[in-house]
C-alpha cells in the first residue's frame, strides 16, 4: 500500500514516523472567486490541489512528502464586484499562510512547498515567504506547477489569458464536473490588457510586448463577463494535457528536492541574520 500523502487523514503517530523519512510539505494557496459564466468559484483552489494530490501520489512512495488541506481563501479584491466571491485582506492570508508554515515547522518539516492556485495571491505568497525566511530557518518557496512543467521542459497547451480562460476551463473541464460550456462564453470578446500592463505581477507576455509596468485593477473594470481571455477552444482533451504535463513537472520537482540536501539548498552564513 501507497505511503499516506494527506496529512489530515494521517493519525499523530503516522506523521511522526514519516518525518523519519521525510521533511517535504506542500501547501496549496488557492481562492474562491467569479470565474465566468463557465466555472465554479473554487477553480482556482480545485485545479491546484488536484494536480498537487496526484504529483504527491505519483512520488509517494520515494519522496513520501504530506500534502496539506488547501488553504482556499485568498486575496480576491479585485474580483469583489461579483457575486459569491470571498477575500482576505493582504495582511490577513499572509498571517495564515505564515502560521500555518511555522506550525510544520515546528514539527521537524524543513521543505515546503507553496503551490499557487491563484495569480492574485502572488505577492502575499510572496511577502509570507520572506517572514518565514526572516524567522525560521525552513526551506519556504513558491511556484506554480505550470511554471515547473515549462522549466522541466514539458509541453503544456497555452494561449493568452489572464483570467477563467482556455487553460483554466480545460483543466476544470478534465478534473471535476461543474465546469459547462455556457451559451455566454461565446459573446465574450477578447479583452486585450494595454501594453506594459503586469495586473498579477507575473511578468508575462500580453501579445508581442513584455508586461513592465505593474497596475492594481477591479476586473470588472475590464471585463463585465468576469472572464478576461478567450476560453472558447478549451477542451477535456487539452485540459488532460494540461494536468498530466503539471503533475509531471511537480513530481520531477519534489524528487529533486528530496534529493538535495537541506545544506546545499540554504549555503550557511558566518554573517549574524538581520532581524527587524
Amino acid at each position: 500500500m501507497k505511503n499516506k500523502i494527506l496529512l489530515a487523514k494521517m493519525t499523530t503517530y503516522e506523521v511522526a514516523e514519516q518525518l523519519k523519512e521525510s521533511d517535504i510539505a506542500v501547501l496549496c494557496v488557492g481562492a474562491i472567486e467569479q470565474h465566468g459564466p463557465a466555472l465554479p468559484l473554487d477553480t482556482d483552489t480545485f485545479n491546484c490541489y488536484e494536480v498537487a494530490k496526484r504529483a504527491c501520489e505519483v512520488v509517494a512512495d520515494d519522496v513520501k512528502p504530506v500534502l496539506l488541506p488547501p488553504i482556499w481563501t485568498g486575496f480576491s479584491w479585485l474580483h469583489m464586484d461579483f457575486p459569491g466571491t470571498i477575500t482576505l485582506k493582504e495582511n490577513t492570508l499572509i498571517d495564515v499562510i505564515v502560521q500555518v508554515c511555522k506550525s510544520l515547522i515546528h514539527h521537524g518539516f524543513r521543505k515546503i512547498v507553496l503551490l499557487q492556485g491563484h495569480g492574485g495571491n502572488k505577492g502575499v505568497v510572496r511577502s509570507a515567504r520572506y517572514i518565514l525566511k526572516i524567522e525560521t530557518d525552513a526551506f519556504v518557496i513558491d511556484t506554480r506547477a505550470g511554471a515547473l512543467a515549462k522549466t522541466a521542459g514539458i509541453e503544456i497547451p497555452s494561449k493568452k489569458e489572464y483570467h477563467s480562460g482556455f487553460g483554466e476551463l480545460s483543466m476544470y473541464l478534465y478534473l471535476g464536473e461543474d465546469a459547462k460550456f455556457d451559451k455566454r462564453l461565446k459573446e465574450i470578446p477578447e479583452m486585450p490588457a494595454p501594453e506594459y500592463f503586469d495586473v498579477f505581477g507575473r511578468e508575462g507576455s500580453t501579445g508581442s510586448v513584455r508586461a513592465s509596468a505593474g497596475v492594481p485593477i477591479r476586473i470588472k473594470e475590464w471585463t463585465n463577463s468576469g472572464v478576461w481571455g478567450d476560453p472558447t477552444e478549451a477542451s477535456r482533451e487539452s485540459g488532460e494535457k494540461l494536468v498530466n504535463g503539471m503533475v509531471e513537472g511537480l513530481a520531477i520537482f519534489l524528487r529533486r528536492l528530496k534529493a538535495t540536501p537541506l545544506e546545499e539548498l540554504i549555503p550557511s552564513l558566518k554573517e549574524k541574520k538581520f532581524q527587524f
